[in-house]
């Protein structure tokens, strides 16, 4: 071999290693940008903290089951509870805080309530208290550093939506969960 074929070879050694390189770069970039951070709980980033979690039930009076108030795991927007309703008019309502106690304002992604799906007689009703009046909660719904909102939750076995059919047979005990998730806005 010759020293210009040597040459010519390492050149081209040379350039499929940087191409390579810049392949690899490219793709790391591209999935940490793609990448969508979702945390359900607490986490320190820097300087910055998120925090978005439920506090302060309060279950409403005249509600079946009182001695059941709803579960929380620690920092997190997640709530489950069990609830007997037997005869129609019975309801369970409480009320929590949705708190923002992070440096980082928190926009609301997504909301499931779930253990209450073949029961078209009960119904399952979450609400944002603004003012002292119910209110749907806004899809966009936003949350900056250090600020709360109330909900208002019920599960009522309704005597206009029962029948015949649905007042004989007893509701079994409802295994009921509320997931509010949260994303930086």
């Amino acid at each position: 071999m010759n020293k210009e074929s040597k040459k010519k070879n390492n050149s081209n050694t040379l350039l499929v290693i940087g191409l390579l390189l810049l392949f690899v770069v490219i793709g790391v970039g591209y999935a940490a940008l793609s990448s969508v951070l979702q945390i359900n709980g607490t986490a320190n980033i820097g300087r910055s903290s998120w925090n978005v979690h439920f506090e302060n039930v309060a279950i409403t009076n005249g509600s079946v089951n009182t001695e059941n108030e709803p579960y929380t795991a620690s920092n997190t927007t997640e709530l489950s509870y069990a609830v007997d309703l037997n005869a129609p008019g019975d309801f369970y309502e409480f009320t929590v805080d949705v708190v923002n106690s992070g440096s980082l304002a928190a926009k609301l992604n997504s909301t499931s309530k779930t253990g209450a799906e073949g029961y078209p007689y009960i119904v399952y009703t979450v609400k944002m208290i603004e003012d002292n009046v119910d209110v749907d909660v806004p899809a966009n719904l936003e949350l900056a550093a250090n600020q709360s909102i109330k909900l208002r939750i019920r599960v009522e076995y309704s005597r206009e939506l029962a029948d015949a059919t649905t007042i004989n047979n007893q509701v079994p005990a409802l295994n009921l969960a509320y997931i509010m998730n949260f994303v930086q806005a």
